[in-house]
């Protein structure tokens, strides 16, 4: 309670208790665990969200105003890495000049307050504490994520790099990725509405009549190999629905599956029984800035027209919509609101095309599509369109899609982000924004080219995971998503040199190339795949690597979803910083045992914590993962500062362990008391 902490001047409510025994029980929980789940359920508290003041915290295309900064700044500075970068024994590290190096700026508080958007208090129940009658706020349930509450656009890291870093693009994972490795499945019940409809008992139908965006269902063929993991058999005929359903291996499609590139609900159907199960997909992102792109629209249905330019590679975006000779165009989709590719939806188009006939995916100007929810939701449109980007004078950038007419991607937007320019070389109004750039008062207007390039290449020698990791940006699906025989494991010595494995494409003939693909493991705990490519956008002579993001840029594909993983990819940038361990450790020293640890007492605390174990007295602690709070205990308490009977004594020492409940507090030179180099005793200013 006095690291994490909450007040009731920030929260208010003193007349109820359940809200702040619930935020105790999160400490509790944890308090033995694993720390990044402690921070998880700590964001996810509403009672942390109103203290911090990000409780229905909006993006600035939501709410045209710039999101709060306040738990972006302290999650950081109180939470979990603090104001300056350590060593492990808790010493500040120190640049050329001999200053101490910061964790963070203010353009880092910006960017991460863009990702603590979209927080909201779940809907009011039953048996909570009602102080104020029904309509009282839940100020108990982790709270719900409002995607179209979120700022799309990307963030970077602390590390110079993107907080999307480490996840593979969703236009490349492999063809029905719902039946790969990995896929999950949430069991909905038998009524798979919103919230806010639920309590009617509407049907699926009812409900796509009331909000006729919301996705449709796949019947799962009991046929399909997906049947038996969704539907384990309840001995009566029926079958015994499971909360949630991982798949550890690849499954073969069946029928209809064959052809779809996603899916959204499945219905599974047996004995006049019938469940729905929701596919989430894997954690993946979408790149920035595309070529190729198409634009795509929704018809009549949203009474105003909504046109963006989107990345026609993308199967989550928009729909095929098919122009006939004469008529309103036809929507063609196997369930209700599917989703394709756009060279999917042109075949689709030219599959109805009688001969002689024309159909096509349609032109800018058709405006009404009849069928598969289109009218609502986009369908492609095979207008193409291109993306500028606009710099300004900071080297912050926006996007801006041409021709578009959603004012988000305009020039002259507001949505500025941050990139990492090579070199920090970007063109100026200054310099006359040079050729391929036209000038916009103080930015400049310029076309952008791509390339993706291998990073390592057959032949080279690699390096270490560690250096692998730091080296290589875009993440990459798990190699055993694919078809077989489509990667193996290099056994070459260059491949067995380093301490990651590396996974060859049968695309680039066994070598390593474009489609290698590395695996490495963070912290000793958390597998990641990379891609082998770095990539690039160009610039007018200058570069930058292109960014990534998690949600939607248009909002009517945003997702909770990828707003969730947005959040855990921020969590896990926190939770894993290597300032982490050092910080944490010298904080919960001084709250069990005394206010000045030495730098060697700090570093094996810190040890304990990142290699999750500590053994003493030939007991073991701790279940070997990273962020083990169990094992950082144990080694405040058995180690010899804590249980020195001499240092005890010393005043200087200012232990807390044996102080008793009337003790006089703590003296003003505990606080600032430092000794000689060697000295168990040395301490810094708190």
């Amino acid at each position: 309670m006095q690291i994490i902490v909450i007040g009731e001047d920030g929260v208010g409510g003193s007349t109820i208790s359940e809200p702040y025994l619930t935020y105790y029980d999160i400490l509790v929980r944890h308090a033995l665990g694993d720390f990044h789940s402690l921070l998880r359920e700590v964001a996810f508290s509403p009672v942390m969200a109103k203290y911090l003041t990000y409780l229905g915290n909006q993006g600035y295309v939501a709410a045209g105003t710039y999101p709060d900064e306040n738990f972006a700044r302290e999650i950081m500075q109180l939470f979990s890495i603090g104001l300056w970068m350590l060593n492990m024994d808790g010493t500040q590290q120190q640049d050329g000049a001999g200053q101490p190096i910061p964790t963070y700026d203010n353009d880092d508080i910006m960017d991460f307050s863009r990702g603590w958007t979209a927080f909201d208090l779940q809907a009011p129940r039953g048996n909570l504490e009602h102080y104020f009658g029904d309509d009282s706020e839940n100020m108990v349930d982790p709270m719900q994520l409002k995607p179209r509450w979120r700022d799309a656009f990307p963030k970077m890291d602390l590390h110079d790099g993107y907080v999307g870093d480490g996840h593979p693009l969703c236009a490349e994972l492999p063809p029905r990725s719902f039946l790969r490795v990995g896929a999950r499945y949430r069991y909905l019940g038998s009524n798979p509405v919103r919230a806010t409809s639920a309590k009617t008992g509407s049907s699926l139908e009812h409900q796509q009549d009331l909000y006729p965006w919301t996705p449709g269902h796949l019947v799962l063929d009991p046929a399909s190999a997906l049947w038996p993991k969704l539907c384990p058999p309840n001995g009566n005929g029926g079958c015994s629905f499971v909360s949630e359903v991982t798949l550890e291996q690849n499954l073969p499609c069946h029928g209809t599956e064959c052809g779809l590139e996603t899916v959204s609900l499945l219905n599974v159907t047996v004995g006049g029984s019938t469940g729905y199960y929701e596919y989430v997909r894997v954690s993946c992102v979408e790149l920035a800035f595309f070529e190729g792109g198409r634009l795509a629209a929704t018809g009549k249905g949203q009474g105003q027209r909504s046109v963006l330019c989107l990345n026609p590679d993308q199967a989550t975006e928009a729909g095929a919509a098919c122009c006939p000779p004469a008529g309103n165009a036809q929507g063609q989709c196997v369930f209700f609101g599917e989703t394709v590719t756009y060279n999917e939806a042109e075949a689709r188009c030219a599959a109805r095309a009688a001969p002689g006939d024309y159909w096509g995916v349609c032109p800018s100007a058709w405006r009404t599509v009849e069928g598969c929810g289109y009218d609502y939701g986009f369908s492609w449109e095979a207008t193409p369109c291109e993306v500028k980007v606009q710099v300004y004078p900071t080297g912050r950038i926006s996007l801006v899609h041409l021709p578009a007419e959603d004012d988000n991607f305009a020039i002259n937007s507001p949505h500025l982000f941050r990139v990492r320019w090579n070199e920090g070389s970007f063109p100026t109004a200054v310099e006359g924004c040079v050729v391929g750039c036209e000038t916009h008062a103080d930015t400049c207007l310029c076309n952008t080219s791509l390339s993706r390039v291998a990073v390592y290449l057959e032949g080279e020698v690699l390096p270490s995971a560690a250096e692998i990791d730091s080296r290589l940006g875009l993440g990459a699906p798990n190699p055993a998503s694919f078809d077989e025989g489509a990667y193996a494991r290099c056994e070459s010595a260059s491949c067995l040199a380093t301490d990651a494995e590396v996974w060859v494409a049968e695309a680039d003939g066994g070598r390593i190339g474009p489609g290698t693909i590395f695996t490495v493991v963070r912290n000793g705990t958390f597998v990641v795949h990379l891609a082998n490519t770095e990539a690039i956008v160009h610039v007018a002579g200058h570069s930058f690597r292109n960014p990534p993001h998690f949600v939607s840029f248009a909002r009517a594909n945003a997702a909770s979803r990828d707003a969730e993983y947005e959040t855990e990819a921020l969590l896990r940038h926190f939770s894993s910083h290597q300032n982490t361990p050092p910080f944490l450790a010298r904080r919960l020293i001084q709250r069990l045992v005394t206010s000045n640890p030495s730098p060697r007492y700090i570093s094996a605390v810190a040890h304990a914590f990142a290699t999750g174990s500590y053994s003493a007295g030939g007991a073991s602690f701790g279940g070997g993962a990273y962020g083990d709070l169990g094992a950082a205990v144990a080694a405040i308490l058995l180690d010899r500062e804590a249980r020195s009977v001499e240092l005890d004594s010393d005043p200087t020492h200012c232990g807390l362990v044996k102080r008793g409940a009337r003790a006089p507090p703590l003296r003003a030179e505990c606080l600032t008391q430092q000794g000689p180099p060697s000295s168990e005793l040395r301490s810094y200013s708190l």
